[in-house]
């Protein structure tokens, strides 16, 4: 699946469902956009599916807490608040080149995460050998697994899948 096909036909159907209900309670969730290379001793690269969701749903609709800040590495920190819940995560943000940035964010009132997460688009890497250090992200069957992944399945299709 390319990025504006996630866009346009997948981003409709869970900012639909984070209308609806409250998704940061969904370890499914907060693993998604946790994701951060760092973690992994690889080189900079991003999770484009967790770019675009972070984008649409925490920037576009948490309220901002307190001032952009700086982690020690130098990159952006920024709090946010969920309008729903009121769970608070930080946002890290780097640029690495002119094509190459990526955030991943930290939800400090549920750390917790599922042990793996799903992905329907994939990574982008400035080299294709760092993806085969990633080993709790992969691929989806299905959009409808991803989406119950994320807890944005509709409700029949939740249902479904059990």
């Amino acid at each position: 699946m390319t990025p504006d096909e996630f866009e346009n036909d997948v981003m409709p159907r869970i900012l639909s469902a984070w209308h609806s209900r409250c998704l940061c309670a969904n370890a499914g969730f907060r693993k998604l956009l946790s994701f951060n290379f760092n973690d992994y001793g690889t080189g900079p690269m991003a999770l484009v599916d967790s770019e675009i969701i972070a984008h649409r749903i925490i920037r576009e609709n948490f309220a901002r807490v307190g001032d952009v800040g700086r982690s020690q590495d130098g990159d952006i920190l920024q709090r946010y608040s969920c309008p729903q819940c009121s769970t608070k995560c930080e946002e890290e943000y780097a640029e690495y080149s002119i094509s190459m940035y990526r955030s991943f964010f930290r939800f400090l009132d549920m750390p917790e995460m599922a042990d793996y997460g799903l992905y329907l688009v994939g990574m982008r890497a400035f080299s294709s050998d760092d993806f085969l250090k990633v080993h709790d992200f992969r691929e989806a069957a299905s959009l409808n697994e991803f989406l119950a992944s994320i807890g944005a399945a509709e409700q029949s299709d939740a249902a479904d899948s059990r």
